[in-house]
């Protein structure tokens, strides 16, 4: 894949983990791409305004009816971005060649709901493809974080989140038989672990 000047300068809003992607030519124009948990949805539109074939859910009503009107001002389809929850996914079986799940998995309010979550990511997942994943976890930082329930964690700036441990994403893992494409990173900063996960599907749950 080659990138113009103007693809050049929208890459410098995008996440350095997905432009490594993009990078590595691991994500491809003609696959069919889900961005799970799309936020204000930056990945979004620079994927949807550069001619790859992008869907988009969210869980916030009001977060999706703002993109919907910002793609119908820019003259985009505002059809492919639907209020959902990552947990009752109404895709078809086997949909997308690629998933981006991004700064979602923190906000599960058990490891239940985390694993409904990542159930249903599974389930729209083609074979072959791949799902991409970025999330808080305890990796490298347990002597800096309390834990207050069995699922949550108290991080030093006060701030309270569902942490993933790296059990739990191995569990995770085996439990899909998901073949990791590359090695899992963490990234520690400020006593806060951020991991980066790229796995592929061979077979279904």
């Amino acid at each position: 894949m080659n990138f113009d000047s103007d693809q050049l300068n929208s890459m410098e809003q995008l996440d350095l983990f997905v432009l490594d992607q993009l990078l590595k030519k691991n994500i491809t124009s003609e696959k069919r791409i889900l961005d799970a948990g799309c936020g204000k949805g930056t990945h979004f539109f620079y994927f949807l305004k550069n001619g790859f074939l992008i869907n988009a859910i969210d869980q916030d009503g009001r977060q999706v009816q703002s993109l919907k009107k910002n793609l119908v001002n820019q003259s985009l389809n505002s059809d492919c971005i639907e209020c959902q929850s990552i947990e009752k996914m109404q895709f078809p079986n086997r949909t997308f060649d690629y998933i981006f799940c991004m700064d979602v998995f923190h906000l599960a309010k058990d490891q239940s709901h985390l694993e409904q979550m990542w159930n249903q990511l599974w389930r729209v997942l083609k074979y072959g493809g791949m799902l991409f994943v970025k999330l808080y976890t305890t990796i490298g930082i347990e002597k800096y974080i309390q834990q207050k329930s069995k699922d949550r964690y108290q991080l030093e700036n006060g701030q309270e989140l569902f942490l993933v441990d790296e059990m739990l994403l191995q569990k995770l893992a085996e439990k899909v038989n998901a073949v990791s494409v590359e090695p899992m990173k963490t990234v520690i900063s400020n006593h806060t672990a951020i991991t980066y996960w790229v796995i592929s599907k061979i077979m279904d749950i």
